[in-house]
């Protein structure tokens, strides 16, 4: 054991006292500030600015990113045109931060109704690919899923269990059978009548209580608190088309609880100009698994 004598701890002493009194001038040197009384505020200003610039960051990266994968996607499957065309941005972020909070261990199980060229399938699977805790199973349920399609997101995400249900969602749901249940659902489907609404039903009875539900192409409650009549006109102030229709139907009903809708107003598409925005939702009712 070292011994330090009493002068030295003395020596010591007044090195800490003239460090502690010399600090301000210190840091000055070195280019910081302390912050003085009253100044309080502004660092925790600065503090707040730097972490927004740091989410803005983190945003534009994961953007990067899911362009970087989806371009190679397009590329190999011939769609080019497609995805240009009729991707909206804010939705596709928004989207991957919704698949990130399926964390827990268990296999995340997302069940889709809308293919639609493996757009939306590359989506979630891309989103879920650099976690670590768990794998996803995506099931998508359409009239047609092309062979290239399936092959290239099988091979691109080869942890990820991609399973194509083909055939009309009003013949293929109402017999699908799930051991583990859907925690995100994502109607993209037909957008004709009330299938939207229909599709709904048929998948709850395989879907977690409490699971995301995701409603494409679909806006707010109109004004006049009409949710069952339907307005296909996008250039009408009174638009309220098929899937908006069915999601606050299954509100009213409550097979689903409300919780946002985000309008992101007319996009450029290869068949016109449409409003562009989706609805969110918690599965509550309709037979879901608790």
């Amino acid at each position: 054991m070292i011994t330090l004598s009493a002068p030295f701890h003395r020596r010591c002493r007044r090195l800490y006292i003239a460090i502690f009194l010399c600090m301000p001038y210190i840091y000055q040197f070195l280019g910081f500030s302390c912050p003085e009384p009253g100044k309080t505020v502004e660092v925790e200003s600065a503090k707040s600015k730097i972490d927004e610039l740091r989410a803005i960051v983190e945003v534009n990266t994961e953007h990067e990113m899911w362009l970087k994968s989806s371009a190679a996607y397009a590329e190999a499957v011939g769609i080019q045109n497609i995805l240009r065309g009729n991707v909206v941005t804010e939705q596709v972020l928004a989207y991957r931060q919704i698949t990130k909070t399926l964390s827990s261990p268990e296999v995340a199980v997302v069940c889709e109704t809308g293919f639609f060229r493996g757009v939306s399938a590359h989506l979630w699977m891309d989103s879920a690919r650099n976690k670590t805790q768990h794998s996803m199973t995506l099931h998508s349920f359409d009239l047609n899923h092309p062979d290239k399609n399936v092959v290239t997101l099988r091979n691109t995400f080869p942890l990820q269990e991609f399973i194509p249900h083909t055939g009309s969602t009003r013949d293929t749901l109402p017999s699908f059978q799930l051991n583990k249940p859907c925690n995100l659902l994502s109607i993209d489907g037909s957008h004709d009548g009330w299938d939207p609404f229909l599709d709904l039903v048929d998948l709850l009875p395989n879907t977690k209580c409490g699971a995301i539900v995701l409603y494409d192409d679909t806006f707010d409650m109109p004004q006049n608190g009409n949710t069952y009549v339907m307005n296909n006109n996008p250039d009408s102030p009174e638009f309220f088309n098929a899937c908006s229709r069915s999601y606050w139907r299954a509100v009213n009903e409550s097979l689903v609880e409300h919780v946002d809708c985000q309008n992101f107003g007319k996009k450029p598409a290869q068949w016109g100009s449409f409003p562009k925005g989706y609805c969110l939702a918690i599965a509550r009712g309709g037979k879901c698994q608790s």
